[in-house]
């Protein structure tokens, strides 16, 4: 039982029961609550208050409010004899109403901010009438009375109770007054003034509870602000349904905090549904200020409910309950934040200290501690928790800073390493050992790795007299930035603003970050690399302080070889992968072992549960992603990932990104997102294909399309060009033509006229022997008059060739050659390559047909090659020019001059063209009366000109 001195408050929070919907399912389901809450109330005693937030009906009709009380409420009296007297809260939703009455009624009037509806006064009543009456029947059916100041000028009630040695203000209302169609969302209000009113008798007291039913971000915007204001200013907790999916969302509104929380369904579907019934256990101890968190839902194939492990997240988990700070701890928190000059703290950093951060100075719970272990993405909680190990790099890096009292200069540290290599974890933990050995430093810490390093704002933040470590992972697209940031204010930030940086060290190289000149600053780098045998000996005692479950496969090993064999791994992946996620991969292999597609299928199960909107899940999310990490294909960034879910909204990283690296399924750089591994992204793959059937290849198709789709738009995407052709290459070279045509296929539809896509692809067909397709693609391009391009017309002409089409071929590949194709020098190479072609064309147009002038093209363009072999040792001329420079040398041959050669291959374009059949490559040169080959003869002349003059 509890203690009336506590000071802590307990509540069941249920909500959208639709009763009248399946009233079979919904008793069985019902029926199956009550049986929980008994066993609650044995365990732990009665709840303190039962919320129930809408939807109580299906339709709003007396028969479904009076099955509601028979079936749930009157049996729950049993269990809480004082239930109606002073525990059960009730608030109206959607269903609850009569649609049927006054449905004419106009939205947008009763909306206007400066409307009489929604006062708290009797003429307001009058005005509201209109929709105040459709809610009869569920007044009428609250027999706690509370609800009948919904048809009253209060418009909403307001209760003040002493509980447990603290008072409790409970507000009930009304987000479904203007509810009336399918276009609900952003078009409702409570009432403005109704709401503040009821908040104004509960002020002074310990605890304020509003009780509404649909989220805030489906009030109209003219009223969600102002709403939102006042439940901050008011410290509120705001208790709602309608979503049918349990959530918490800590909010603000005028600079102040208030926490929402969303609760499921307490019937949605049939138990047997994918959709899960559930509802919401919750405890606040006024003494901590601390609020925990049970969502349960009913599995059935268990018969059993079960406290949902994907309702919030993990980040606030502590055992197996979820733990939030009530509102005015968190304003408390943001006071401190803003006294440490945090007034203007941007989206995505933080503001800590020494102080706020030794809260963290705990034990992991067991599933937070696995979570970690698998590779989550390490928050201050898990890297600072004494379950979690210090490596030697942290002490290593935190030396960088021990001069920091003295420095005259701004300090800057990096600790670069190959990706997966802990050294996301290591930066926390080196930020918290230099602010313990400089307990008035400040912390600054950038936890989004999108969010830019922007000047203005961080010199707003810092312009005081306090000392400052700005922390930044993945600092290798803000290091030039920082650079300069330091150079332009040095006078002011002098030795008291310093940097810990980290980053991947192919990503500091590749973004130029390694030749940056720091003479302005103190630099010194730490390299994390391979696993130390005292590493080793660590990390598995911390896996060992969780039992099996922390060791996994390796319980089975004797505790003396355990590092041994962990260390053993990580340097044979080290060999392996040139260091690159060389720890985590030893990591999966030695606690996972042959049990990794199981954990990866656990990983996605509990992904498809997440929904991001669009009907997608971090499911559809991670596929992406995976896909692309386990070809080695590591330029998926946001924007394109942002693109391909069709997540619109500013907050994508909390959404999908965050979640993501929670739940150890995926990690970002500022500029990519991969898998925590590629032996996860291949198990992934494998779970993908075989459990959920899904189609591999259309992801990769939505992927370049949304790539495109950028570019369209104007959006600087900086490996464009390996989404339009790198990606399809690399399936070519893996023996999957059929993957990459499709892939190819969709860039050229994407823009039909561009004759670039077009080619690429046309050789993609060519190369996997459908040359016939490629011909196709060629004469149905409709801009092909229009281009000049060599290179379309020399592929052109090679497809002509493997089909035996030889007039085609002969006369595309001296076009291609031609002063009337593209306007650009002929370097030699690409020479090389169009007359290794033309010669083909003409030794086998010699062989059908005698004609002199195909012998004569023939041994003209074995001359220019021998020419231009003669310039570039490197790149190799056909066989048939070699023969013919045999053929040279034992006299069977003359050697014709240049412009002699020349000559002949303009007498045989002329012939050539004489016998083309085909209209699309007749109108594609039709211009062409008199070819020119002034290029190809000054190139031949500045490489060859001895040859040439010797036979004037």
């Amino acid at each position: 039982m509890k203690n009336n001195d506590s000071k802590k408050l307990s509540w069941l929070h249920l909500s959208d029961f639709h009763i009248g919907k399946a009233e079979h399912s919904q008793s069985s389901i019902v029926e199956k609550i009550l049986k929980i809450v008994e066993l609650k109330i044995k365990k732990d005693g009665e709840p303190d208050f039962v919320f129930i937030t809408g939807d109580i009906a299906n339709k709003g009709l007396k028969s479904e409010y009076e099955r509601f009380w028979e079936i749930f409420i009157e049996p729950l009296e049993v269990l809480i004899p004082s239930l109606l007297s002073e525990k059960l809260f009730l608030i109206p939703g959607n269903h609850d109403l009569n649609r049927d009455k006054n449905d004419a009624f106009d939205r947008t009037l009763l909306l206007q901010p400066t409307g009489p509806y929604f006062a708290p006064e009797e003429k307001s009543l009058r005005r509201r009438d209109i929709v105040v009456a459709r809610f009869e029947e569920f007044i009428a059916h609250d027999v706690t009375g509370y609800s009948d100041l919904f048809q009253k000028s209060d418009g909403a009630y307001s209760v003040v109770l002493e509980k447990n040695g603290c008072s409790v203000g409970i507000v009930g209302i009304n987000t479904a007054w203007l509810c009336k169609d399918d276009h609900d969302y952003k078009r409702l209000t409570p009432g403005k003034s109704l709401l503040e009113q009821a908040l104004l008798k509960t002020k002074g007291t310990d605890l304020t509870i509003v009780l509404g039913h649909h989220p805030i971000d489906w009030l109209s915007s003219d009223h969600a602000r102002p709403i939102a204001s006042i439940l901050g200013q008011n410290h509120t907790l705001y208790l709602h349904g309608h979503m049918h999916d349990a959530w918490v969302s800590p909010d603000y509104g005028s600079g102040n905090h208030f926490l929402s929380i969303q609760c499921g369904a307490a019937f949605q579907a049939h138990e047997a549904d994918k959709w899960k019934n559930g509802f919401i256990w919750a405890e606040a101890d006024l003494n901590n200020q601390t609020l925990d968190l049970k969502s349960y839902e009913w599995i059935n194939k268990h018969q059993e409910w079960i406290v949902s492990e994907s309702a919030f997240p993990p980040s606030n988990k502590r055992g197996d309950i979820w733990r939030y700070l009530l509102p005015r701890k968190m304003n408390a928190f943001f006071k401190e934040a803003i006294e440490s000059g945090g007034n203007n703290l941007p989206g995505g950093w933080d503001i800590s200290t020494a102080n706020t951060l030794n809260i963290n100075r705990a034990e992991l719970a067991l599933d937070e501690a696995i979570s970690f272990f698998n590779g989550a993405t390490p928050t201050w909680r898990t890297a600072l928790s004494i379950s979690i190990p210090q490596r030697r790099i942290v002490q290593k890096s935190a030396a960088i800073f021990k001069e920091l009292d003295t420095s005259d200069k701004p300090i800057v540290g990096l600790i670069i390493s190959a990706g997966c290599e802990g050294k996301s974890t290591a930066l926390l933990q080196t930020a918290y050992e230099v602010a313990l050995q400089n307990p008035d430093i400040q912390i600054l810490r950038r936890h989004n790795d999108f969010r830019p390093f922007n000047h203005t704002t961080i010199l707003e933040i810092i312009n005081n007299d306090k000392k400052w470590l700005i922390v930044l992972d993945e600092a290798d697209q803000e290091a030039e930035s920082i650079l300069e940031f330091i150079n332009k204010h040095i006078e002011i930030l002098g030795g008291r603003i310093h940097f810990l940086l980290a980053c991947r060290d192919s990503a500091w190289i590749a973004s130029s970050a390694v030749n940056l000149r720091w003479s302005s600053a103190k630099f010194k780098q730490e390299r994390l690399s391979g696993l130390t045998q005292s590493d080793a000996e660590a990390i598995v005692q911390a896996w060992a302080a969780y039992g099996n479950d922390g060791l996994g496969a390796l319980s089975n090993t004797p505790p003396q070889r355990r590092a041994a064999i962990f260390k053993e791994y990580a340097d044979r992946e080290i060999k392996k992968t040139a260091g690159s996620g060389a720890l985590f991969g030893a990591l999966l292999l030695v606690r996972h072992g042959d049990d990794l597609y199981d954990h990866a299928k656990t990983l996605v199960d509990k992904l498809e549960t997440v929904e991001i909107g669009n009907g997608l899940t971090l499911k559809d999310a991670i596929a992406y992603i995976a896909i692309m990490h386990a070809e080695d294909q590591n330029y998926l960034c946001k924007d394109v990932l942002q693109k391909t879910l069709e997540f619109e909204g500013g907050n994508f990283h909390s959404a999908v990104i965050r979640p993501l690296g929670q739940e150890a399924a995926a990690t970002a750089t500022s500029t990519y997102i991969y898998t925590r591994h590629k032996y996860i992204a291949k198990e992934i793959i494998k779970v993908l294909t075989d459990d959920y059937s899904l189609d591999i290849q259309s992801y990769y198709i939505k992927l370049v399309q949304s790539a495109l789709a950028l570019m369209t738009q104007g959006k600087y995407l900086k490996d464009l060009q390996s989404w339009r052709y790198k990606l399809a290459d690399h399936f070519m070279a893996n023996d999957n033509s059929h993957l990459a045509i499709t892939i190819a296929e969709a860039i050229r539809d994407h823009d039909p006229h561009d004759t670039y896509t077009t080619t690429y692809l046309a050789r993609l067909y060519r190369e996997s022997s459908r040359a016939k397709n490629a011909i196709e693609l060629f004469r149905s391009t409709t801009d092909a008059p229009k281009t000049n391009r060599r290179a379309f017309f020399f592929e052109w002409s090679v497809s002509e060739g493997f089909s035996e089409n030889l007039f085609e071929s002969a006369t595309l590949c001296l076009f291609s050659l031609s002063d009337d194709c593209e306007y650009l020098p002929l370097p030699v190479d690409l020479s090389i390559m169009h007359l290794n072609g033309a010669s083909e064309s003409f030794k086998r147009l010699h062989a059908r047909y005698p004609d002199n002038e195909f012998m004569q093209a023939f041994h003209a363009t074995c001359f220019l090659l021998l020419l231009c072999e003669t310039h570039d040792k490197k790149s190799e001329i056909s066989q048939n020019a070699v023969a013919y420079g045999k053929g040279i040398a034992r006299g069977l041959y003359s050697e014709p001059s240049i412009s002699a050669a020349i000559e002949s291959l303009k007498a045989a374009f002329s012939l050539c063209k004489l016998y083309i059949q085909t209209d699309e490559i007749a109108n594609a040169i039709d211009d062409v009366t008199s070819i020119e080959f002034s290029r190809l003869d000054r190139m031949a002349k500045n490489i060859g000109p001895k040859q040439d003059q010797s036979k004037k």
